[in-house]
């Protein structure tokens, strides 16, 4: 369970700089997807993965909480599906990647066909579905403590009246603002952990993110003396 952390803007700092690294070095690997999938799931799901952090940060930071939190859910459903797409390394990889060229093709077919078969066929409705396993399975597959974060995220991600308790109590607002900093921060450090591990980027070492990762009370890493 989150609690709240004092030194939090400090943290978000370091997760930023190891972010912009595992960027920098997943560049460097100049990696096609469609030549090698497993790394190339990887590296879709990192350049969406870091747009969403970085734009939940500097919203959170402005203390935009609604538009902020509603980020840190969809960059968590983010993290839940590159969990997910490992946990079947021969299959969802590839179907993931695919899906990308998938989705051309129904935009294009959309932008012949007019507006009225559009409308009637629902073609661009999940267009390029990679996995038949809903959103609730695949928190399910990754465990009880994402799907507990996502339900509260949602309050966020879906227009919802309550969420403004949250605005108009400044007490609440800055408690939920720090504990949304840390999901953000909990979510990079996942994905950035799944990421280094599936494309062999040495940008950042597994003991910056265990001391990152300390901070925010968790551990990668187990302690010499045990």
């Amino acid at each position: 369970m989150l609690k709240i952390l004092p030194e939090v803007d400090g943290v978000v700092s370091e997760v930023s700089e190891l972010m912009k690294r595992v960027y920098e070095g997943l560049q460097q690997q100049n990696i096609d997807p469609k030549a090698d999938c497993q790394k190339g799931a990887a590296l879709i799901v990192f350049r969406l993965g870091f747009e969403y952090f970085i734009v939940s940060r500097d919203a959170l930071h402005k203390g935009l909480l609604i538009g902020g939190g509603s980020v840190v859910r969809t960059g968590l459903e983010n993290v839940i599906d590159l969990l997910y797409i490992y946990s079947k390394p021969d299959k969802y990889p590839k179907a993931y990647v695919e899906s990308m060229s998938i989705f051309n093709e129904v935009m294009k077919s959309a932008a012949t066909i007019g507006f009225d078969a559009i409308t009637q066929s629902r073609e661009l409705k999940q267009a390029n579905k990679w996995t038949g396993a809903t959103i609730e399975a695949r928190l399910k597959a990754s465990g009880a403590s994402f799907i507990t974060v996502y339900d509260m995220l949602s309050y966020f991600g879906h227009p919802n009246p309550g969420s403004l308790n949250y605005v108009t109590n400044k007490k609440l607002k800055d408690a939920q603002l720090n504990l949304l900093k840390q999901a953000n921060c909990i979510s990079a450090i996942t994905m950035m952990g799944v990421v280094l591990n599936h494309t062999g980027v040495t940008s950042v070492t597994i003991q910056e993110f265990d001391a990152v990762t300390r901070k925010l009370g968790m551990q990668l890493m187990p302690d010499d003396s045990e």
